[in-house]
């Protein structure tokens, strides 16, 4: 993928006024990035009115029609072709009235996710037709109109084994040519037009979308995010709540009663202090300072006021720039790097291996920059725009060196970074390393080469972090287990697809790997 993911929440909302101006605040506080497509499906026409939603990056539906319990497809149609015709998008998530965000950083998640997902058209909690019964009451009812479909399915390739698919509705996700298609099918296909007047499918939202595009050739999986808290009819407790905080891939809960007084809607708002700054993704091993900007805005060269080290500016600027490190990754690397360089003695090394357009790399940048260090930063990568895994895919994304370059001039960072334009293999290596960053090619032959290399010269405590460590990238993970089933690293901390290892005391006897890097810092002392 490249640039920014763009991402619109489109949002079904019928009632409680003060209920959806607390969901607007805490889907733009959460993902300030994203479109807020707000629909008035309910019989108040004043509803939407009166409130400055644009400050939210909202807009309003123009001509919402009135929806019912069951019947809601003709709410997404809507949606699709408003944003299809106006505001271009990647994808687009429904969002239900009672639903309401539980994390930063989804719209980078899920662009990453959909990166190595060509042909994705629909993710959610999905059933399909080889799910296991009990299925759920939809689809049992969809399948006692199987004879009345059974022409129109016949249409498609292996058509009749499609039916019947089905997605729990809120927070589903569509990509946009899937949104296109789509539309095209409803509005010109004549024998599913009839086919609408006389069925009496029920939750048509969460059965005919995912049918449908599973007839025309997309694939409809389940989506990365967790659905522990995305259930139908549950009541949730704010122990419950606590419990999923912690967990990276969980972004979504519903339902939520619509009040705002309501203590799950408190609680959360509280997490996030009011919805009142822009949210940073929080880390365990992030410093005590100050961990938010109260300006929230673009800039090249990040502030960083008597020495605090401010993640927002940080995760601000990078976000525009090539790659997939997602905020929360990036915020647990600026308080791991922060940790190495403040805690480990000097002088420090910060190593990158993938460093692709320099995403991670301005990112270390501005936190040595902004502790006042002297840390010097390694860039090795061939620069061939090669990536993933030698047994999952390899994608070529064209030479990355010129626009790796440009982006450390208009940083002002090329005097901290020396690039090495090679694999990590074919790099001499001599220094002590304080934090070392695994990002190449993610097959375990390469990330185990790539860590072999520069392993001996990280330093007693310092800090390892392997990127992509996912179970799209088994070898990634398998390095991972190998090190922590051994006595030399123990885990620090994993935000989403970010594992960082720390290196725990050696015995001198053991040689070099206890003891080289530690003579050098001496002789360099």
């Amino acid at each position: 993928m490249s640039g920014r993911h763009v991402n619109i929440h489109a949002c079904l909302v019928h009632e409680s006024r003060e209920s959806v101006i607390d969901l607007v605040r805490n889907l733009h506080h959460l993902d300030p990035d994203s479109l807020l497509l707000l629909y008035n499906g309910g019989p108040d026409p004043s509803l939407l009115r009166g409130f400055p939603f644009e400050r939210y990056n909202a807009i309003v539906h123009p001509s919402p029609r009135l929806m019912r319990w069951g019947w809601l497809h003709d709410f997404a149609l809507d949606c699709f072709r408003f944003a299809l015709e106006s505001h271009p998008f990647d994808t687009m998530t429904i969002v239900d009235s009672d639903q309401l965000g539980m994390r930063p950083g989804y719209s980078e998640f899920l662009g990453r996710f959909l990166s190595r997902r060509s042909r994705v058209g629909l993710l959610g909690l999905v059933q399909t037709p080889q799910t296991e019964p009990p299925w759920a009451a939809p689809m049992d009812h969809a399948w006692q109109e199987f004879h009345h479909w059974r022409p129109f399915l016949r249409r498609f390739p292996d058509g009749e084994s499609k039916f019947v698919h089905r997605t729990f509705w809120p927070s589903t996700i569509f990509t946009s040519d899937a949104a296109r298609d789509l539309l095209e099918l409803w509005e010109h296909d004549a024998q599913l037009q009839d086919l609408l007047d006389r069925t009496h499918i029920w939750a048509s939202e969460e059965i005919l979308f995912p049918t449908m595009l599973a007839l025309l050739g997309y694939e409809v999986a389940q989506s990365p995010c967790r659905y522990d808290l995305v259930q139908f009819r549950t009541r949730y407790s704010t122990e419950q709540l606590d419990a999923a905080f912690e967990q990276p891939d969980l972004f979504w809960i519903h339902p939520v009663p619509r009040s705002h007084g309501d203590p799950l809607r408190a609680h959360i708002r509280a997490r996030f202090g009011g919805y009142e700054a822009p949210a940073s993704p929080a880390s365990t091993l992030a410093p005590a300072s100050a961990h938010r900007s109260s300006e929230g805005h673009e800039a090249s060269r990040p502030s960083h006021p008597h020495g605090l080290l401010l993640t927002w500016p940080i995760l601000n600027e990078v976000r525009g720039i090539e790659g997939w490190l997602s905020p929360p990754e990036a915020d647990l690397l600026i308080a791991v790097a922060s940790r190495a360089i403040t805690l480990l003695p000097s002088p420090h090394t910060l190593v990158e291996v993938g460093s692709f357009c320099g995403k991670a790399t301005i990112l270390l940048g501005r936190v040595v920059e902004a502790l006042g260090s002297e840390a010097r930063i390694h860039a090795i990568d061939p620069f061939d725009g090669i990536v993933g895994a030698r047994d999952r895919g390899l994608q070529h994304q064209g030479p990355t060196r010129e626009r790796f370059e440009q982006n450390l001039r208009a940083a002002g960072l090329t005097d901290r970074v020396k690039i090495h334009p090679k694999a990590a293999p074919r790099v001499p290596w001599s220094e002590p390393i304080s934090l070392l960053l695994i990002d190449g090619l993610h097959d375990y032959a390469s990330v185990s080469s790539d860590f072999q290399h520069l392993e001996q010269w990280v330093v007693d405590g310092g800090y390892v972090a392997f990127h992509d460590y996912t179970d799209h990238f088994p070898g990634v993970k398998q390095l991972v287990h190998e090190l922590l089933q051994g006595e030399h690293y123990q885990e620090i901390h994993c935000a989403e697809g970010l594992m960082v290892l720390r290196k725990t005391q050696r015995k001198a006897s053991q040689g070099k790997f206890g003891k080289s890097a530690a003579k050098v810092v001496q002789r360099r002392r």
